[in-house]
């Protein structure tokens, strides 16, 4: 979706408050450590793809994404209400895989990569 300054406005008004609404006003257990990471808005505002993030594993994630996606009409009328823009957008919620992906990384560049405590004799020739 192409980035202006105006869906990227929105798209942080949004994200705020589908945020609050996550937090305050869905009752269901899998989504207490959810965090929205991001909203990307097309430029008509008809259509926002929320990224969302959650503590624990890709397995636990996904059922987050899939919990949001069945609650998404809750959202969006309670995003409707509260934020008065022309059009309440819809809503498609998306697993962000940053911090996953970041830990695997760190992961593997710890096997490879030799421990800090570690010297290396030959260097000083």
């Amino acid at each position: 979706m192409k980035k202006t300054r105006r869906t990227s406005k929105v798209g942080d008004l949004l994200r705020q408050e589908i945020s609050n609404i996550i937090h305050r006003d869905l009752d269901d257990a899998a989504l207490t450590f959810v965090s929205v990471t991001a909203v990307e808005i097309s430029t008509d505002l008809r259509f926002a793809r929320v990224f969302v993030s959650a503590l624990g594993e890709h397995a636990e994630l996904e059922q987050v994404v899939s919990s949001l996606q069945k609650a998404r009409s809750r959202v969006r009328h309670l995003l409707g209400q509260r934020v008065s823009i022309r059009y309440t957008p819809e809503l498609d919620f998306q697993a962000d895989m940053t911090s996953i992906t970041a830990s695997s990384i760190e992961r593997i560049l710890q096997d490879v990569m030799p421990g800090k405590g570690e010297t290396d004799d030959d260097s000083t020739n």
